[in-house]
């Protein structure tokens, strides 16, 4: 069967503009899909940095609060450690000069020395207590025995005092309590404090570890 011509021209045409048509439709829908697809991209790189922003405000933000706590903390520590130095050493030297030395090195009274060996050896219990949590369970340990013994040390003496001339031998197992005392652990307390205030003033802080950390990975 023979088309009409008119149909047969139209035919051609359809045949030709249809798919420029479609083309054209599939260009413009792409075209407004890549816009959006642009548009989304850049609201979400947009979100991302504002985002990317705020962790990085609230890390610093934090750690600069660590880092102050921290700075803190090891000063606290640092200073809790020098001063139970300085008060050891005062009752080591109170020992030496009260039980070995003449009383004219210091040119107190026998009466004077024991007030203030008393004194001292309170300052270092009141300290300590105060400031215990700054210290190991084994420094702990130790200044208790030296509080435990010192204090008995004191309470012993001045009864011995009274009846040395009588019977001087009861001066020497003091003598040897507290030299063993000093020896045990007086001394080597005050050298593990000095080397620990030493290890503690060259730590370092944790911007410094994480520089350290940074270089070595890269």
């Amino acid at each position: 069967m023979q088309l009409p011509p008119n149909v047969d021209f139209w035919l051609r045409v359809a045949a030709i503009v249809v798919p420029a048509i479609s083309a054209i439709v599939v260009a413009v829908v792409s075209y407004r899909l890549s816009r959006r697809m642009a548009n989304h991209q850049k609201d979400l790189n947009k979100e991302l940095e504002g985002y990317k922003h705020e962790l990085q405000t609230s890390f610093q933000t934090r750690f600069y609060e660590f880092q102050t706590r921290y700075s803190l903390l090891h000063q606290k520590k640092a200073e809790a450690i020098e001063k139970l130095f300085a008060l050891l050493a005062r009752v080591d030297n109170d020992l030496l000069y009260w039980l070995w030395s003449s009383h004219h090195l210091r040119n107190q009274t026998e009466e004077e020395l024991y007030t203030q060996a008393e004194a001292n050896l309170q300052e270092l219990i009141n300290f300590f207590d105060e400031r215990k949590i700054y210290f190991e369970q084994g420094t702990t340990d130790m200044v208790l025995v030296i509080v435990d013994t010192v204090t008995m040390i004191y309470n012993e003496y001045p009864k011995v005092m009274q009846v040395k001339e009588a019977a001087p031998q009861l001066v020497y197992p003091i003598k040897q309590k507290a030299d063993l005392l000093r020896e045990k652990h007086i001394v080597p307390l005050m050298k593990l404090l000095e080397k620990r205030f030493k290890k503690l003033l060259e730590a370092e802080t944790p911007i410094q570890a994480i520089e350290r950390s940074d270089g070595r990975r890269n």
